[in-house]
């Protein structure tokens, strides 16, 4: 199974603590990006929980990320001397982060004018978008929807509604929004040409 990657990861170790609640288990980072990062530890925290993880970059400095757990390694103990068991996690952006607060938010991210121009031409100019989600909201969900055009360092907001939500058996976890197709267009027109 190939994975795309949105962050390269390095391999750095760095002593976490972490929980769901309170950093009350410790491991070491295996590889950390900008999106993430591989914990190896024997205690395991749920798949899709959202877990608060310390990170310390020295004994005297430490920063401190939310996430969610998206994959565990399980090694059996009489292999454990050779191979890394532990979870790998998404760090939550703080848009996702703050959702419990200011209701749902998804994002979507476009790195060069091209790629904008592809969605365009593909759903964004007929009012609506697939975004990949892990956890999709439930069809007829009202949401905030945040474009981000990293290749300009803009970002919009749009309300959206939920309109389709895939099977989360399938190989794309994901919902179909709907949006104002007008006013996108009048924001998104300078981008374009």
């Amino acid at each position: 199974m190939s994975t795309k990657r949105r962050h390269r990861r390095y391999r750095r170790r760095f002593l976490v603590k972490f929980g769901e609640k309170e950093p009350t288990s410790s491991g070491f980072t295996v590889d950390v990006s900008p999106g993430g990062a591989f914990i190896s530890t024997p205690h395991l925290v749920p798949l899709d929980a959202r877990v608060h993880v310390q990170l310390f970059l020295n004994p005297a400095r430490s920063i401190y990320f939310e996430g969610q757990v998206c994959r565990h390694k399980v090694v059996p103990v009489t292999l454990r001397s050779v191979e890394r068991g532990g979870f790998a996690v998404r760090f939550l952006s703080p848009a996702e982060a703050l959702s419990e607060a200011t209701g749902p938010r998804l994002e979507l991210h476009f790195q060069s004018a091209e790629e904008l121009r592809a969605a365009h031409q593909r759903e964004l100019r007929m009012g609506g978008a697939f975004i990949p989600t892990q956890q999709p909201p439930p069809r007829d969900t009202e949401l905030q929807l945040d474009l981000y055009l990293d290749f300009a360092g803009q970002a919009f907001e749009v309300d959206a509604t939920v309109v389709y939500v895939s099977d989360p058996t399938g190989p794309t976890k994901g919902v179909g929004v709907s949006f104002d197709r007008q006013k996108l267009e009048e924001a998104l027109m300078p981008f374009l040409a």
